[in-house]
């Protein structure tokens, strides 16, 4: 099983790769462990209810499963 860091990396490249126009400015990276996968995304700020990219990946390969931006 990949490390929590080893996602957090993972999720960032894939961000930056897919959705070049999300600026993440100062939100914090996080994981959410959701059994089999790891769920990627940004703690958004108070207020802010959507507009982040979501990264649902494999626990073992970090091969990403599904991406999604919130609205």
């Amino acid at each position: 099983m990949a490390s929590e860091q080893a996602a957090i990396a993972a999720g960032e490249a894939y961000v930056k790769s897919k959705y070049p126009d999300f600026k993440k400015d100062n939100l914090k990276p996080m994981v959410r462990d959701k059994g089999m996968t790891w769920e990627f995304y940004y703690q958004l700020p108070p207020g802010m209810i959507g507009g982040g990219p979501v990264i649902i990946m494999d626990k073992d390969s970090l091969k990403v499963l599904d991406s999604y931006r919130t609205q």
